[in-house]
């Protein structure tokens, strides 16, 4: 979600944090006029420069500081950096708990240099003796965590063994309300309570974009493994050795040590050659292998620092057998093979065919894969659309046709209102043709679409989507699909699916 969209959700009080953020004038706009001024200086909202002072807490207390970065990550790890507002503390509260486990794992101290260890021990245990620790302490801190090359987590490691640091974490229900409002009053959360199914929280796309790089692209677990699983072992054994780690390991248990450690995506991808980040680059189907490293080192950021990998609970899916025995011809139907369909006696008119691509589609998501499809009102939607138990949200277009389909730009208009009118948090769209091109003009088509939209474009052949189906059944692992599969951008090959279904089964 953008900013422009944002605002259209937000009453006055909320506006007028926002417009507070980056101006005197609150007092002189309605509700109405503060949106259109938010409108007309979004080019300084999600100015770099505006961010990274934003992001200077310095003003306040330890805790507060202490929480506003944690906060700030945690939503930025959020499916678009949105979450509801109900449960939202009990969210948070869940991950700092997790956090905190991660912080007391003696292990992480075994990659921390001996003279450096027990000067920032030393360090620590002056700075904390008043049980806080001030700005220009902290500073201190950060340069000597710069100089020794320590982690934030290795950092908070070694608080840890210094002190009780759950004490330092702890947080109330109301605290919590003061720093998610602190984060509204900066300008790099906004609240969204008007016309909304439910109240939520969320950072827009173009401010999330400018705090993924201050704060060196925050990732879960499975975008970072997703990023390093393509690296050779020889690569991953020289990112080891910078991490000061021991390489005896197999290649995703090394993973999972560099990730553990707390190294970011962003400081690792610096230390590989050109090459090596070609090679990682072209991992990701569409993905331009070209350029400078700083430039393959930044698109393999962007993708992956946005790639939804947020796991969702899993249900059992309906084995109702509607449609089954017509669901073996998709691939026909979808290639539009009139002739053979009318032989079999699957249609009796060709223009059947299209209603029946879209009925044998809505059918694979519910039946197949136990998505539940979204019922549509109004005109000019998509042929179809599925959300999952975590509220992940798929859209889908049907184009049958009998030639290779190729993503026209006549097309462009059509998708983008489909997403913009959904009136909902579109995760990713899905187009689904009879045969699908596998060229540099479809990957690059649904690159633009993709930016445009701000949600990953896919597009499938009937004939893969049938066998990924098919898979799903053969697999009868009785659990729901994880609609994450089909977000990717570009064109989904059956080995795209194989990967992306391994990672999100």
């Amino acid at each position: 979600m953008n900013v422009a969209t944002a605002v259209q959700h937000m009453t006055k009080m909320y506006l007028d944090r926002l417009v507070g953020s980056f101006s005197k004038d609150v007092r002189k706009f309605d509700e109405e006029d503060s949106r259109k001024f938010v409108e007309k200086n979004i080019k300084e909202i999600k100015a770099s420069a505006f961010i990274a002072k934003k992001l200077n807490f310095d003003n306040y207390p330890y805790s507060t500081r202490l929480h506003l970065n944690h906060l700030l990550t945690f939503l930025l790890l959020q499916r678009q950096h949105t979450i509801v507002e109900a449960g939202l503390y009990d969210a948070y509260t869940k991950y700092v708990k997790e956090q905190l486990k991660r912080y007391k794992n003696k292990d992480l101290l075994l990659a921390i240099d001996t003279s450096a260890f027990d000067i920032l021990s030393t360090v620590y245990n002056v700075a904390y003796a008043n049980n806080d620790l001030s700005p220009d302490e902290e500073h201190v801190i950060e340069e000597l965590k710069i100089k020794v090359n320590m982690t934030d987590v290795e950092a908070y490691a070694l608080l840890a063994m210094t002190r009780a640091i759950d004490k330092d974490f702890a947080i109330t229900p109301q605290q919590f309300d003061a720093v998610i409002k602190e984060l509204q009053t900066l300008g790099l959360v906004y609240f969204l309570n008007k016309d909304v199914t439910e109240r939520q929280f969320v950072i827009p796309s173009e401010v999330a974009a400018q705090l993924a790089k201050h704060l060196r692209y925050p990732m879960n677990a499975k975008s970072f493994h997703l990023l390093f699983d393509d690296c050779a072992k020889p690569t991953l054994v020289k990112l080891a050795a910078y991490a000061k780690i021991k390489s005896n390991s197999t290649k995703e248990e090394l993973i999972q040590k560099i990730y553990d450690q707390g190294r970011s995506a962003y400081e690792l991808l610096n230390q590989l050659s050109r090459d090596e980040l070609s090679t990682l680059a072209k991992s990701v189907e569409g993905m331009y292998t070209s350029g400078l490293k700083e430039e393959l080192a930044k698109r393999l950021l962007d993708y992956f620092f946005i790639l939804d990998t947020t796991p969702i609970d899993q249900a059992n899916r309906n084995k109702a057998l509607t449609d089954e025995q017509l669901w073996e011809y998709f691939d026909l139907v979808g290639r539009r093979a009139y002739v053979l369909l009318r032989q079999m006696n699957i249609i009796k008119k060709d223009v059947e065919i299209e209603h029946l691509f879209e009925r044998l589609t809505r059918y694979a998501f519910s039946k197949l894969g136990g998505s539940k499809l979204i019922k549509f009102s109004g005109s000019n939607n998509p042929d179809g659309g599925a959300v999952d138990d975590a509220g992940y949200t798929l859209l889908w277009d049907n184009k049958s046709q009998e030639s290779t389909y190729s993503l026209p730009l006549k097309h462009h208009k059509q998708f983008l209102q489909y997403v913009v009118q959904a009136n909902r948090n579109v995760s990713s769209f899905l187009i689904i043709s009879g045969t699908v091109e596998d060229a540099e003009a479809v990957e690059m088509a649904c690159i633009k679409l993709s930016g445009e939209a701000r949600v990953n474009i896919g597009v499938i052949s009937a004939l893969n989507f049938k066998n990924f189906f098919d898979m799903l059944v053969k697999a009868n692992t009785g659990k729901q699909l994880n609609l994450q599969v089909f977000n990717h951008t570009g064109v989904i090959t059956s080995e795209v699916l194989a990967r992306r279904y391994k990672s999100f089964k």
